[in-house]
């Protein structure tokens, strides 16, 4: 990379690694900032890069100097070759990390409220976002215990868990949220006995 206000051009693909480095930095406009963010939300490879990104700094911070008049971390940016060295001379420690995004904290949960029966109106959901699935106690009959589905059209499942029971409704948590499309939500009784199932469309 030849300098920081090259990292703000426009990419048509995964932005570079030099992008994210500046990114991990806090040292691009606010503009690059969202449109990199909008990025990372729906790329998988992206996230790893990032979180590539932030091992390696954290690594080369918390490696003493030889000479204490040395800098504790080499600077950003930091050449191809010398990228290279450094990641293969790291220890990988076994575990997931958590991606850290510029935001101090990850998004809202979306509550979405199921009250039709297939057929008829459906529930509304954004994409990227943790939800929350409440169905409103009208449309619970009486039962001791539920499990709630959400499965694409073709019916493979997009995920399944144990509904909570709050104020008189059933509320399911989505941590990961759902990828853009139409959804069915199930409802279904302690035997696996079907007993409502939802539209859900995310957008």
């Amino acid at each position: 990379m030849s300098g920081k206000d090259e990292v703000g051009i426009r990419f048509l693909s995964h932005p570079s690694e030099d992008a994210w480095e500046e990114y991990a930095f806090k040292r691009l406009p606010e503009s690059e900032v969202a449109r990199l963010e909008a990025h990372l939300l729906a790329c998988t490879a992206c996230q790893s890069t990032l979180e590539r990104v932030d091992n390696l700094i954290h690594s080369m911070r918390s490696v003493p100097p030889a000479n204490p008049s040395v800098e504790r971390w080499i600077p950003f940016p930091m050449r191809p070759a010398i990228l290279s060295m450094a990641l293969g001379a790291l220890v990988v420690v076994a575990g997931i990390g958590v991606i850290r995004y510029r935001s101090p904290q990850n998004p809202p949960v979306a509550l979405v409220t199921l009250a039709s029966f297939r057929g008829t109106a459906t529930a509304s959901a954004p994409t990227g976002r943790p939800l929350d699935l409440e169905i409103s106690e009208p449309d619970i009959p009486p039962g001791a215990s539920y499990s709630m589905e959400v499965v694409t059209l073709t019916g493979e499942s997009a995920w399944k868990g144990t509904p909570q029971a709050r104020g008189g409704k059933l509320v399911g948590r989505l941590e990961k949220g759902l990828d853009k499309g139409p959804y069915w939500v199930r409802l279904s009784g302690a035997e696996g006995t079907l007993i409502r199932e939802f539209g859900l469309q995310v957008q």
